[in-house]
């Protein structure tokens, strides 16, 4: 660790002597146990992403019966496909021990828009009601988030050049 601005980021020894390629903390299949908060957060986030995201996909028939008819089945789609992309995105950041900054925007930025925009959309009275449960569940993710990075100064110790926290 160093002052440059340039210098690389805190390295584990046993990553040290492998090209940056490799250095990803990659565990095959991660034990709940030893998950971190935000490895466990990635997990829940991605699954709930993936299995909305998918639902629409796969079986458009009932995702209506449950959310209400649609004029645009395109556009169900699309959200659907984008959904289920961020959702395996956040899957793969589940697997790294420390997830990079982008991946926890990535999360909170998409939970809170979804819980916008459904519930913007509910009071419009232009989707229905039971968005306001996906709603719900967004929110739930962002305050989980949020939490999180509250537990963390930003600075996590004196030396550090990032000014994220490890989390």
């Amino acid at each position: 660790m160093g002052t440059s601005q340039h210098s690389e980021p805190h390295i584990p020894v046993s990553l040290a002597g492998r090209p940056p390629s490799e250095r990803l903390e990659r565990v095959p299949y991660p034990s709940l146990v030893r998950l971190t908060y935000s490895q466990w957060l990635l997990a829940v986030q991605s699954a709930y992403f993936s299995a909305t995201g998918i639902w629409s996909l796969v079986s458009l028939h009932s995702f209506e019966r449950i959310t209400g008819p649609k004029t645009d089945d395109w556009l169900v789609k699309t959200v659907g496909v984008l959904v289920t992309t961020i959702g395996g995105v956040l899957g793969m950041a589940a697997r790294r021990r420390t997830p990079v900054p982008e991946v926890i925007v990535l999360a909170t930025g998409s939970a809170l828009g979804l819980a916008a925009i459904d519930t913007a959309y509910v009071v419009k009275r232009r989707i229905a009601p039971i968005y306001l449960l996906d709603a719900a569940a967004e929110l739930i993710l962002v305050g989980l988030w949020l939490g999180q990075w509250r537990a963390r100064p930003l600075m996590s110790h004196q030396n550090s050049t990032s000014p994220w926290p490890e989390i």
